[in-house]
């Protein structure tokens, strides 16, 4: 209230500076324990989509680095339950419907079912020994993980064409082998029956 009958000036925006840091001491104080979900949130929405630091995101929103860490934790997670849930995989049917025409026009079929694709993210390098030989590319000279990624020819993903990441050091046909993606989907009763025969 002081603040907006300019009584007051407020804290500065330098998160380096004495004033700013005793007005976080003291707003943590005053909040501990009192952060809701849409705060937590809010911290997580400014850490990951600005791309700020860890720090910084911290004195932003008025908590600590620790906090911070455990949000994002969080709601990584609760964000991975909520689009596993709301991406299921489409039935033939539904692709169908939604199939687009060029592809028919260009392929003159309708049988693609999944689009695939290998990405890298680059990551730290590791202080365990093992760890940073395995995750280490030699062509791309940086530490990696290799994901193997499927979208269906409208362009969705669902909650299995993602599965989980493999070392850089690891070739992308081992890594396709390696997830096991093709064994989670059913090609068709054709060719099914073809494969037991």
């Amino acid at each position: 209230m002081k603040e907006r009958s300019v009584d007051h000036n407020p804290p500065s925006l330098n998160h380096n500076g004495d004033e700013y840091g005793t007005y976080i001491q003291r707003r943590r104080a005053a909040m501990k324990g009192c952060m809701s979900w849409k705060d937590d949130y809010f911290a997580f929405c400014v850490y990951v989509c600005a791309g700020t630091t860890q720090s910084f995101a911290a004195f932003l929103v008025g908590t600590s680095v620790s906090r911070l860490s455990k949000i994002f934790h969080k709601w990584v997670q609760i964000l991975d339950t909520a689009v596993y849930q709301m991406f299921p995989r489409p039935t033939r049917n539904q692709m169908l419907k939604a199939f687009p025409a060029h592809f028919i026009k260009g392929d003159g079929h309708a049988r693609t079912f999944l689009l695939l694709d290998r990405f890298e993210i680059f990551t730290q390098q590791s202080s365990n020994v093992n760890v940073a030989s395995s995750t280490r590319s030699d062509y791309k000279k940086y530490c990696t993980i290799k994901f193997l990624g499927g979208i269906n020819p409208v362009g969705c993903p669902w909650n299995t064409t993602v599965p989980g990441g493999n070392p850089g050091c690891i070739s992308n046909d081992m890594a396709t082998v390696d997830t096991k993606f093709f064994d989670s989907f059913l090609l068709g009763t054709r060719a099914k029956s073809t494969r037991d025969s």
